[in-house]
């Protein structure tokens, strides 16, 4: 059985290691000692944005969520639709994603939309 605090733990490392692959360079990082505890943060620079800087934090990914939910039509895959309904619903042990939710996710929170994927 997973725990919020778990998913959310989980969506800030996917995500950030998928936006590292793409588009993006973590600057530095603060993760949670205790997956159960929201205490990470990170700062991210955009490469594709003359490295403008972002805020990531618990804030930013319940945002993406919300954003994810709310845009899940405009995303096209039937299974990013799911994975932000079943996160927007707190379904945490049905929840189902992987890191393209992630990187979307923090995308959506800090865009409000999906530029690079």
């Amino acid at each position: 059985m997973f725990t919020k605090n778990q998913i959310l733990n989980w969506l800030f490392i996917e995500g950030l290691a998928e936006v590292e692959r793409n588009w993006g360079e973590v600057n530095w990082l603060v993760e949670s000692e205790n997956e159960n505890e929201l205490g990470f943060k990170a700062i991210l620079a955009d490469l594709e944005d003359d490295g403008k800087e972002y805020i990531i934090d618990p804030v930013v990914i319940r945002r993406g969520i919300r954003v994810g939910f709310e845009k899940r039509h405009e995303l096209g895959d039937p299974y990013q639709r799911a994975a932000f309904t079943d996160l927007q619903f707190g379904a945490w042990d049905d929840v189902d994603y992987d890191a393209f939710t992630a990187d979307y996710l923090i995308q959506l929170a800090l865009f409000g939309e999906v530029r690079y994927s």
